[in-house]
C-alpha cells in the first residue's frame, strides 16, 4: 500500500499525445520545429492519449496505434487490437525509424459500450537518434588570430590564476571601462580585498559572441529540410537572414562534462532555390561563464563558445545531403555582441552590425576568416525534450523618474524575469547607453541593484548606438530580474515606450487554474505562480536575483507540478541530477555548507552522494548541495513525478541515485536526528529577531552554522527539518522500491522512516502533555509552529496524543496573535496541518491576518511576487507610506514560499493523486474552507483529461460540480450533514457510496459530470 503523503495536483506533458475526438493536439514535446511537429530522439518512442468520449463510467477496453512515415505515406507500425486499458507510455514496436524524418500517428480505442473510433492523425519527427548520426565537426572561432588587430588593446590579467588561459585582448573603447565598473558582481568565495581587481579581471576576459555563416547551393527541389544543432554555451541560427525560432537561451543548460542538448528545427520553408545561407551566434551562457563561484585558483569555466551543426536536406527524388560545420564555415570575433555573460549583462555596439551577413552573397572581407575544428566539447549529444524559454510576457513603463541630471529611471510597476526591449530615436552613432536593474530604489532615487548581495547577478547592458532615426534592442544572452531600469547616456528624455519589460520562462503549457471568492488569496496565488515562473529557466533556482542556481529544496518546486504540464521539465532535470551523480566537486565547495564530517562522506564519490541541485552545467564541479532538505529531491521529485505522470521510467532509471542519497544521509545521523545547515530559512519575525533571538536560543551552538547569515532560522532547529525531510524521503523510497517490485528494500525504507519518526519524538515530544519543544544548551525550552505543523501533518504524533499536541498547537498559535513564525520549509505544513485537523478558521486568519509578519502585509506594497523574508530583511530601509521599496537586501522574487500554492489545490479544491494508479487513473476530491469562503473553483489537465472542482457555499448549503475524465475514477468526500447529499446531475455514475461519516459523504465515481448539494451541520 502506498503512502498517502504523496500527493498533489498538475497537469501531465506526455511523450506523444494525441486527443481522441479532438484535432491531433501532440504536446510535451523535445524540440519545437517551425511546423510544431513532436521531433524525438529515441527508436522507441512512446505513445499517450486522451479520451474525450463523454459520459459516464467510459472505460477503454482496447486501443489499436497506427504510424506511417509521412514521405510515401508507408506504415511502420500497426499494433493491431490490443486488449488493455491503459492510454500512457504505450512503446513503439514497430519497424527501425530513420533519423531526421516525419511520421504521423493515430490510435483507435474501444470502450466498455461498445464505442469505437479512431482520433485525428498527429506528427512527430525524428532527431538524429544516436551520436552515430553526426557528421558534422566541433567548431570554434580562431581567436589568436585577433590577438593584434586593430580596434582591439592588450590586457594583462590581475590576478595569477593560470587554469584559464586568457585571450590577451579585449574591444578597446572607454565605455567598456564604465560597463566593467557597473557590472562587477561580488562573491562570498574572494577575499574582500581582492574582489575588485579579481572580477575586473574576469569581466575584461569576456570576448565578443563568435558568428559563423556558410553558403551552400540547392539544386532540385527540397520536400524536407531540418537542421540539428547546439552551441555552447547559447546560440541563436538565421537561415537565409531569418531567426529560426522563437525562443532564447537554447540550448538549455546541462552537465556538459556529460552531455549537450541540441534542437531540430524544419527550415524547409526558410530555404530557396539556388545559393542559401546559414548563420549562427553565440553566447556565453553557463558553458562560458567565468565570474560566480570562482576562487582565486579555480574558474569555474567549460571553455570557450563552440559550435556543431548539421542539416538535412531531403530532395523530392528521396535522396539526401548535408550541411555540415567544418572549416569551410567562416566566423568572426568583430561583431556586435562585444561582451554577453548571464551574471554580468551584455554590450551591443550596433556599429558593429552587419547587415546581411547570414543572407547569400555577404562579403565580410578580412573580418571574416575560417573556423576552426576542435575536439568535441562534449562527449554526448541528445535531443533537447524540454519546453523552450520564450517571452510569455510584455510589460510597458508605468512611470520614469528623473532623480539625477542625466539619469532616469524606468519603473514597470511589477517585478519580472527577462529582458528589456529598448528602443530610442536620433542618438548620434557611438551615444553609449547603459541600463542597470534593480527590485527596489536607494534613497536618491536611483536603482539600488542586486548586486550588493552576495554572489549576486549584477548586470548592467550596454547599447551603444549606430545612429539611424529609430533603432530597438534587445539583449539575446542575459537575463534579469527587476522592476526598475535606470537608463544614463541618452541624449534627450525617455518616453513611456523607450523601455519595455519582456518576461521569460520556461514556456510550460498551463495547467491548473485556481479562483476563490477570497481577493487576498486569489492575490496571493498569482504572485507565487508569477514567482514560479520568474525561477523557472530550464531549471528551478531559489530567486533569479541573486545566486541563479537550482536550490531544489522540497517541496517549494511542487508548485512547478501544480500549474505547469512539467512533465518534460522534470525528465529533463532529473535526467541532469542522474549523469552528474557520483563525481566530487572541486575547490571543496561543499566544505562551505558542511561540517569537516559531512565533508569526508561528501568527496568519496559514491554514487548518490552528490545532489546535483544547484545546476549541473553552471559551472564544473560547482553543482552540489549536502543540505538534507535539498539532497532529498534525489528520492522525493522522481516519486512525485511518477505518481502526476505515470511514467514509470523515471523511478526507475533514478533509484540507486535515490538509494545512495537516501543511505548516505541515514549514516549522518546523531543519536537518530538529521543535520541540516539550513532548516526552516527566514522564519523571523522582527528585524531585531533575525540574530538576536537566534544566539538566545541556542541555535548557533545547536547546528554550528551561526555564520550562514541573517536567514538562518530563529525558532526552528536545522536538524528538526533534516530528520522530518529524511522521513518523507525514506517513505518516498520504500514506495518507489514497492513499485519497482524491491520488496526487501521497501521493508528496509520502510523501517528507517519508523526510526526518524521514533527519533523525532524521543528527541522532541513530552508523552505526557504531547507537547513538542527543544532545549537549548542553557537548559531553556521552545517551541515552533513549523515542528507543530510536520508533527501532526505527517503523522508523527502517536494517535493518542493527537488532540493535546494539536491543542497545545493552537495555543502556541494565539501566542503569536495568529500570525505565522515558520519559514520556507515550515509554512505550508502548518497551513496543511490545521486544515485537515479541523481547524480551517485557523488556517484562513493565519493567511489573511492583518499587519506583520503575513501574506497581506507583503501584497500590500502592491507585490506581484513573493519576497524571500516575510518583509523584515526587504522593509528595513522603506520609511513608512513610500510608493517604493527603498534598500532592499534580500530578492522580492524568490521561491521562499511558493509550497503553500499547494495548499490551494489539495486542499481548497481538494485534487490529489492516488498513488496507488498513477497518471491520475484514480484520484480523490476533498474540498476544505467551505465554511471559510464563499466559493472556489479549479480546474486541472490531467494526462487523462480535464478534472474540475467548483463549489459553492451560501447559507449553509454546500453546491459543488465535479467532472472526472474517461477512463479515470475519483472518490468524491463531500461535506454534508447527517442527511448527505443530493446529487441532482451524474447519479448514473456513481459506483459506490457510504453513509456520511464525521461530516463527509464519500462516493466513488466513474467519468462524467456530477452535481451535488448538501446541507452543512448546524446550518
Amino acid at each position: 500500500m502506498k503512502h498517502k503523503f504523496a500527493d498533489g495536483f498538475c497537469i501531465a506533458a506526455c511523450a506523444l499525445l494525441v486527443s481522441m475526438t479532438a484535432a491531433a493536439a501532440p504536446c510535451g514535446m523535445s524540440v519545437e520545429g517551425r511546423t510544431g511537429a513532436v521531433c524525438v530522439d529515441t527508436p522507441q518512442p512512446r505513445f499517450s492519449w486522451r479520451l474525450d468520449e463523454e459520459g459516464y463510467g467510459v472505460r477503454q477496453t482496447a486501443y489499436r496505434i497506427q504510424v506511417e512515415a509521412d514521405d510515401d505515406g508507408r506504415t511502420v507500425w500497426d499494433s493491431g487490437r490490443v486488449e488493455s486499458g491503459e492510454q500512457l507510455w504505450i512503446e513503439y514496436a514497430g519497424q527501425p525509424l530513420k533519423p531526421s524524418s516525419a511520421y504521423r500517428w493515430r490510435v483507435r480505442t474501444w470502450t466498455g459500450d461498445g464505442k469505437s473510433g479512431w482520433s485525428g492523425w498527429a506528427s512527430f519527427d525524428t532527431a538524429l537518434l544516436s551520436d552515430g548520426g553526426w557528421e558534422a565537426s566541433w567548431i570554434r572561432a580562431p581567436y589568436d588570430r585577433w590577438a593584434g588587430r586593430s580596434g582591439f588593446r592588450p590586457y594583462d590579467r590581475l590576478l595569477d590564476t593560470p587554469e584559464i588561459k586568457a585571450h590577451a585582448w579585449v574591444p578597446d573603447a572607454p565605455w567598456i571601462e564604465t560597463w566593467v565598473e557597473k557590472a562587477t558582481l561580488h562573491s562570498h568565495r574572494i577575499p574582500k580585498e581582492k574582489q575588485a581587481d579579481f572580477q575586473r579581471d574576469r569581466l575584461y576576459e569576456i570576448q565578443p559572441a563568435p558568428m559563423f555563416r556558410r553558403e551552400f547551393r540547392i539544386h532540385k527541389r527540397i520536400r524536407r529540410a531540418v537542421l540539428h544543432y547546439c552551441g555552447l554555451g547559447l546560440a541563436e541560427f538565421y537561415v537565409n537572414g531569418s531567426k529560426i525560432g522563437n525562443t532564447t537561451f537554447d540550448p538549455a543548460f546541462t552537465d556538459y562534462d556529460e552531455r549537450a542538448l541540441y534542437l531540430s528545427y524544419d527550415v524547409t520553408d526558410e530555404l530557396l532555390p539556388g545559393v542559401n545561407a546559414i548563420g549562427a551566434i553565440l553566447g556565453e551562457g553557463w558553458y562560458g561563464q567565468s565570474l560566480a563561484y570562482a576562487t582565486l585558483k579555480e574558474t569555474p569555466r567549460y571553455g570557450d563558445p563552440g559550435l556543431i551543426a548539421q542539416l538535412e536536406l531531403i530532395y523530392e527524388d528521396g535522396t539526401r545531403e548535408r550541411v555540415v560545420t567544418d572549416d569551410s564555415w567562416t566566423c568572426t570575433l568583430e561583431g556586435p555582441v562585444v561582451k554577453n555573460g548571464i551574471w554580468c549583462g551584455e554590450v551591443h555596439d550596433a556599429r558593429r552590425e552587419m547587415a546581411g551577413w547570414s543572407e547569400p552573397g555577404f562579403e565580410g572581407g578580412e573580418a571574416w576568416t575560417a573556423a576552426k575544428t576542435v575536439e568535441p566539447l562534449s562527449p554526448r549529444l541528445e535531443a533537447q525534450n524540454v519546453e523552450p524559454i520564450r517571452v510569455v510576457e510584455t510589460t510597458e513603463t508605468k512611470s520614469i523618474m528623473h532623480p539625477k541630471p542625466d539619469v532616469w529611471v524606468v519603473d514597470l510597476g511589477r517585478i519580472l524575469t527577462g529582458v528589456v526591449r529598448l528602443r530610442v530615436e536620433n542618438q548620434p552613432a557611438g551615444t553609449p547607453i547603459l541600463l542597470t536593474y534593480g527590485q527596489s530604489l536607494d534613497r536618491d532615487g536611483t536603482v539600488y541593484g542586486t548586486g550588493h548581495m552576495s554572489v549576486t547577478a549584477n548586470n548592467a547592458d550596454l547599447y551603444v548606438c549606430r545612429g539611424d532615426a529609430e533603432e530597438t534592442w534587445t539583449p539575446r544572452f542575459t537575463f534579469n530580474a527587476f522592476r526598475y531600469v535606470q537608463i544614463e547616456g541618452l541624449i534627450g528624455e525617455p518616453h513611456l515606450e523607450t523601455i519595455s519589460g519582456l518576461f521569460t520562462s520556461t514556456d510550460m503549457p498551463e495547467a491548473g487554474r485556481f479562483q476563490c471568492s477570497e481577493p487576498l488569496l486569489n492575490e496571493l496565488h498569482h504572485a507565487l505562480v508569477r514567482t514560479v515562473q520568474g525561477n523557472t529557466r530550464h531549471m528551478y533556482s531559489d530567486t533569479p536575483t541573486r545566486e541563479r542556481t537550482g536550490w531544489m529544496t522540497w517541496p517549494n518546486a511542487r508548485a512547478i507540478m501544480d500549474n505547469f504540464n512539467s512533465y518534460s521539465y522534470w525528465d529533463k532535470y532529473i535526467a541532469d541530477w542522474r549523469t552528474s551523480a557520483g563525481r566530487a566537486p572541486i575547490g571543496g565547495h561543499a566544505s562551505a555548507w558542511g561540517s569537516d564530517r559531512d565533508q569526508i562522506r561528501f568527496d568519496s564519490g559514491r554514487k548518490g552522494e552528490i545532489m546535483e541541485n544547484v545546476g549541473p552545467g553552471m559551472a564544473p564541479g560547482r553543482r552540489s548541495s549536502n543540505i538534507p532538505e535539498q539532497r532529498i529531491s534525489n528520492a522525493m521529485y522522481p516519486w512525485e513525478t511518477y505518481v502526476r505522470y505515470g511514467d514509470r521510467n523515471l523511478i526507475r532509471d533514478h533509484y540507486e541515485i535515490a538509494k545512495g542519497t537516501v543511505d548516505l544521509l541515514a549514516e549522518t545521523r546523531i543519536e537518530g536526528l538529521v543535520f541540516s545547515a539550513v532548516g526552516d530559512w527566514h522564519d523571523a519575525v522582527k528585524e531585531d529577531l533575525n540574530i538576536g533571538l537566534r544566539r538566545e536560543r541556542g541555535l548557533e551552538r545547536d547546528d554550528t552554522f551561526g555564520r550562514i547569515g541573517g536567514g538562518y532560522p530563529v525558532h526552528t532547529p536545522g536538524r528538526i527539518c533534516g530528520t522530518v525531510h529524511l522521513y518523507l524521503a525514506a517513505r518516498a523510497l520504500s514506495d518507489t522500491a514497492e513499485e519497482l517490485g524491491k520488496a526487501e528494500d521497501a521493508e528496509k525504507y520502510d523501517a528507517l522512516a519508523e526510526d526518524l519518526k521514533a527519533a523525532f519524538n524521543r528527541a522532541y515530544l513530552d508523552p505526557q502533555t504531547g507537547r513538542y519543544s527543544y532545549t537549548t544548551p542553557e537548559g531553556n525550552t521552545y517551541e515552533s509552529q513549523t515542528m507543530y505543523g510536520y508533527a501532526l501533518y505527517h503523522d508523527l504524533v502517536p494517535k493518542e496524543k493527537r488532540e493535546q499536541t494539536m491543542r497545545r498547537f493552537l495555543e502556541h498559535i494565539a501566542e503569536y496573535d495568529g500570525h505565522f513564525t515558520s519559514g520556507q520549509l515550515g509554512t505550508d505544513r502548518v497551513l496543511k496541518a490545521l486544515t485537515v485537523g479541523g481547524h480551517e478558521e485557523t488556517a484562513m486568519k493565519m493567511l489573511t491576518a492583518e499587519g506583520f509578519p503575513g501574506f497581506r502585509y507583503m501584497l500590500s506594497f502592491g507585490s506581484e511576487t513573493t519576497w524571500e523574508t516575510w518583509g523584515e530583511a526587504v522593509l528595513n530601509a522603506t520609511p513608512e507610506g513610500s510608493e517604493h521599496i527603498i534598500r532592499a537586501n534580500r530578492p522580492q522574487e524568490h521561491c521562499q514560499w511558493t509550497a503553500v500554492d499547494t495548499w490551494f489545490y489539495e486542499y481548497v479544491l481538494g485534487i490529489r493523486p492516488d498513488p496507488e494508479q498513477p497518471g491520475y487513473g484514480h484520484f480523490t476530491l476533498k474540498p476544505y474552507m467551505v465554511r471559510q469562503l464563499e466559493s472556489a473553483r479549479g480546474s486541472y489537465e490531467s494526462p487523462r483529461g480535464r478534472i474540475v472542482s467548483e463549489w459553492s457555499c451560501s447559507k449553509g448549503v454546500f453546491e459543488w460540480t465535479v467532472e472526472v475524465p474517461a477512463n479515470a475514477t475519483a472518490t468524491l468526500y463531500a461535506p454534508c450533514g447527517r442527511d448527505g447529499v443530493k446529487v441532482a446531475e451524474g447519479e448514473a455514475g456513481i459506483l459506490d457510496r457510504e453513509k456520511p461519516a464525521n461530516g463527509r459523504q464519500r462516493l466513488e465515481v466513474g467519468s462524467g459530470r456530477y452535481r451535488i448539494s448538501a446541507s452543512l451541520p448546524g446550518a
